[in-house]
């Protein structure tokens, strides 16, 4: 079974699909960890949460995970197994009238709870915090450059002189 299991786990076609059908189907979801929470946390919002994973802000993401780096919360992605793991057995040609096929069926199944849904969660997970990481840096830019660009005084007049002995005084209104 171990044999089976690892065969389907490494299938390029199953994990292509199962990445998809996370990605675009699945659900970050968050959930308190009862020792840390007795007490008011800035994480209050994210104890029970849940929301796709193709629909999720990056700010609402890093803070999931922030709160999960501290401690107060434990994350996980959720996907429909019954639409992923009927798809594993018809790629994987199960036959169920097949003396094999319950077999090979567990298998799968092991396949997908033991080997395929923690890497491929966390292969959605790291291209979640890239892009959210990529979107807090843009962000980021944009504000400091409008803030950098702002007229320091309004529609004041300024005016600047360039002390120089040697060359001259520069003067800029």
């Amino acid at each position: 079974r171990d044999i089976v299991a690892e065969t389907v786990a490494e299938n390029p076609e199953v994990r292509k699909t199962l990445r998809n059908i996370l990605r675009d189907n699945g659900l970050v979801s968050s959930k308190a960890i009862p020792d840390k929470t007795q007490g008011p946390t800035k994480f209050e919002q994210y104890y029970e949460f849940a929301e796709p994973v193709a629909q999720i802000p990056s700010h609402r993401f890093l803070a999931i995970r922030r709160g999960e780096r501290e401690g107060f919360l434990r994350v996980g992605l959720d996907v429909d197994e019954a639409k992923t793991i009927p798809y594993i057995n018809s790629t994987m040609g199960v036959k169920t009238s097949s003396p094999y096929g319950a077999l090979y069926s567990e298998a799968i199944e092991d396949a997908y709870n033991r080997l395929l849904t923690p890497t491929l969660e966390t292969d959605i997970r790291v291209d979640l915090k890239m892009s959210s990481d990529r979107a807090a840096v843009d962000i980021f830019a944009n504000n400091l450059r409008s803030l950098l660009l702002a007229a320091p005084l309004g529609t004041k007049a300024v005016l600047g002189i360039d002390p120089g002995l040697r060359t001259g005084c520069k003067c800029v209104a």
